[in-house]
Formats: C-alpha cells, structure tokens, sequence
C-alpha cells in the first residue's frame, strides 16, 4: 500500500474504533429507555429508543456489525407503529414481541462490547 491508502486505511479505523467506543452508550441508553416505557409508555422514551436503534440499523453494518443492524430493523418494523402517535403497544403479544427483540438486540450490543474490550486488551 502506498502512503495515501495508508493514511485512508488510518482514517477509517479510527472512525470504526470511535463508533465502537460509543456502543457501551447506546447499550445503556436502549435499557434505560426501554426500561422506562415498560414501566410508564411516554413519548420522550419512546422517541430516545427510537432514534437510537434507527440509527444502529442505519449504521451499524457499516462498521461490521451486521448482526446489529438486522436485528435493530426487526425492532424498527414493530416500532414504527407507534412513531409521532400518543399510542402505544395494546395487546400482550405486541408488548412480548417487543420485549423479545429488544433484549436480543441488547444481548448482542453486549457481546459487540466484550468482543471490541477483548480485541482492545490484546
């Protein structure tokens, strides 16, 4: 590789490492919105989880983590429902299914984060 692909190559590892660095906040964000909307629907928790897995299923893939953003999709489809609406989920399954692919997703932020923790101790 020449000088300039070298200088690329830097650029966009540290644009990797740097969003990677950000995915323990975005773990934390997602369990304490969720949290809060298990306990009391609101819009201002419902906006916060939105925006924060919309924008892991825009980018995520991006950095090499497919898994999340398929994953952060599946959860987008069963809240886009209730995006810009003073409604929320009614039924039981709605809630489950919810419930369901949100813990997944913050299973494998999870995992995302210790395997980053492992690679950056080595």
């Amino acid at each position: 590789m020449d000088d300039k692909q070298n200088r690329i190559r830097a650029k966009l590892d540290a644009v990797r490492i740097s969003y990677l660095n950000h995915l323990p906040e975005k773990h934390k964000a997602i369990k304490e919105n969720w949290s809060s909307l298990q306990r009391h629907w609101n819009h201002t928790s419902y906006n916060a989880l939105y925006l924060i897995i919309h924008g892991l299923a825009g980018s995520a893939e991006t950095f090499g983590l497919a898994h999340l953003t398929k994953q952060a999709r599946q959860i987008i489809d069963l809240l886009k429902p209730y995006y810009n609406q003073q409604i929320q989920p009614e039924t039981v399954e709605q809630l489950t299914a919810l419930n369901h692919e949100i813990n997944a997703l913050i299973v494998l932020l999870e995992e995302s984060i210790d395997t980053m923790e492992e690679i950056s101790s080595e």
